[in-house]
């Protein structure tokens, strides 16, 4: 359980990073 919540937050980090490169 606790591996895959880091996987999934790791996801959404990198899903956050490429928006903001996707607007700036």
């Amino acid at each position: 359980m606790t591996k895959k919540l880091k996987m999934a937050r790791r996801f959404i980090a990198a899903g956050v990073m490429t928006a903001f490169m996707f607007v700036g």
